[in-house]
């Protein structure tokens, strides 16, 4: 399955905000937005829809980052909440008509400025989709327990086709993480390998060239200039 045909010409929006934070609501840890970060808090919609590539590529960085352990992981968390917003963990949930101010977070509309988070929850949903890929990307180095679903996903996915005469068709997802799931699923179902591992910092990234082998020229030239001081010393 090629994502960008699929995907091609779609508008799926989803809603983030400027800027978004870690805060505690009775003990627990939310991701939530930073509505002190400006004085006039925006809510953008975007079109997740246009680069799925790099949204998926960045989830699966954020979830090696989480794996490890990486010092940065909760920084990479609210960077990758003020590029594509919350992931909607709430969206197939009833949600409380009034928004009392000791409701939960999570509780809350998804596109309000209430809405947050559980930041472990949040922090699983990439972590679990990296250890998938880690193992399709990596065999040699992880490879699949004899009889063990870990790579098995699936999901629900709605459409809308108008009555017009010229009719026209729409994906629906009920949140970034169904999104997120099924960007992903169509693209390490594809012939062509785009979520590639950096041959010199192991950062995933998205490159539709066959060969590629580095997610910068920075990381390329830093790599070669290794090789070639290793060969000097043989």
């Amino acid at each position: 399955m090629e994502l960008n045909d699929v995907l091609a010409g779609q508008r799926i929006m989803w809603p983030l905000w400027q800027g978004y934070t870690i805060k505690k609501h009775r003990g627990v840890q939310y991701l939530v937005p930073d509505l002190d970060a400006s004085e006039q808090p925006r809510l953008i919609w975007y079109n997740c829809a246009e680069m799925p590539g790099e949204l998926v590529a960045n989830a699966l960085e954020l979830g090696r980052l989480i794996t490890i352990d990486d010092p940065s992981k909760d920084y990479a968390c609210t960077d990758f909440a003020a590029r594509y917003g919350l992931l909607g963990l709430g969206a197939d949930k009833d949600t409380a008509p009034v928004q009392h101010p000791d409701l939960r977070p999570s509780s809350r509309l998804v596109n309000s400025k209430g809405y947050g988070e559980e930041l472990e929850r949040f922090r699983n949903v990439f972590k679990s989709l990296y250890q998938r890929f880690s193992i399709i990307g990596r065999p040699e180095v992880l490879p699949l327990p004899k009889g063990s679903d870990l790579l098995a996903l699936s999901g629900s996915i709605g459409f809308h086709m108008t009555g017009a005469t010229r009719p026209q068709f729409s994906w629906e997802f009920s949140s970034l993480e169904a999104f997120l799931h099924f960007a992903y699923s169509a693209l390490v179902s594809s012939p062509r390998k785009t979520l590639k591992i950096c041959k010199n910092c192991e950062q995933i990234y998205y490159n539709i060239n066959p060969k590629s082998e580095f997610c910068s020229t920075r990381c390329r030239n830093y790599y070669n200039v290794k090789v070639f001081r290793e060969k000097e010393k043989i």
